[in-house]
């Protein structure tokens, strides 16, 4: 199974799916998208293209890979809570950019 397919299904370990690609890589590649999108003046909303269909998969893939954790369950949970906390905090952006 390839690599994408593999995230996607929750088949990464959770801890490797939280840590580096919702947090590490996540941020590095909005602030590369804002680079680029601020040195070419251009609506910081198109970063929502960008980093949207990331988002939708790396939450999928680590809230299935918190399905599947075999530590303490509240690591699982607080992964969880990271993750609501990161969908509303997306819709809000998408919300207040269709409304500017």
């Amino acid at each position: 199974m390839n690599f994408i397919k593999k995230f996607w299904s929750g088949d990464v370990s959770m801890v490797k799916s939280f840590w580096i690609f919702n947090i590490i890589i996540d941020q590095v590649q909005i602030a590369i998208f804002a680079f680029i999108i601020i040195m070419n003046s251009l609506p910081m909303s198109l970063i929502l293209l960008f980093v949207a269909p990331y988002k939708v998969w790396v939450i999928t893939g680590t809230w299935r890979s918190s399905d599947k954790y075999e530590g303490k369950k509240i690591w699982a949970t607080l992964v969880r809570i990271y993750i609501i906390g990161s969908i509303l905090y997306l819709i809000a952006k998408i919300i207040r950019s269709a409304l500017m």
